[in-house]
């Protein structure tokens, strides 16, 4: 296949004098930099994970679930980035701790149905103080505004590249 008939061609390669935009520095680059930012973000939730004994794949499904109806597995899996073999595992250590349940789509019977247990529910209303009390802290700590600003360019980076995918 050639550049012309891929989504996304190579731009030309630039001359020896061009600037590499930071590309011969790994450390940063755009996908390390938001790698970085996302383990220093998530790093602060862990004692979460921790206390109720989940990985943060494992909470994602929770959270998801958790504030949605029943969705179905493709749904939560486009939802919280995790892929569909990955999530079959975690739907079912979740399941066999009675945190979710799983059934068949009444519309659709080749489509898995999601939803979250009570046991589930009231966990991640328990977890839901300290969490609210960490981001508080990140907003304190970074400053409000600065996060909500930075909230706003992640979203408006997302939409640009989605958009020229």
């Amino acid at each position: 296949m050639n550049n012309s008939d891929s989504k996304c061609p190579l731009p030309p390669v630039p001359d020896k004098g061009t600037s590499s935009h930071g590309l011969n520095d790994f450390s940063h680059t755009l996908p390390i930099r938001l790698l970085r930012a996302r383990h220093a973000a998530v790093s602060q939730f862990q004692p979460i994970f921790r206390k109720y004994n989940v990985t943060e794949q494992q909470w994602r499904v929770l959270r998801m679930v958790t504030s949605a109806n029943a969705m179905t597995a493709g749904e939560l899996s486009q939802a919280i980035f995790i892929s569909m073999p990955s999530l079959s595992r975690i739907m079912q250590s979740l399941e066999a701790r009675n945190l979710i349940r799983r059934h068949a789509n009444k519309d659709d019977l080749r489509k898995t149905m999601v939803s979250s247990t009570s046991t589930a529910q009231a966990m991640v209303a328990e977890a839901a103080i300290w969490s609210d009390t960490r981001y508080s802290d990140i907003a304190q700590w970074f400053g409000k505004e600065r996060l909500e600003h930075l909230q706003q360019l992640l979203d408006d980076l997302v939409q640009t590249l989605d958009q020229h995918q």
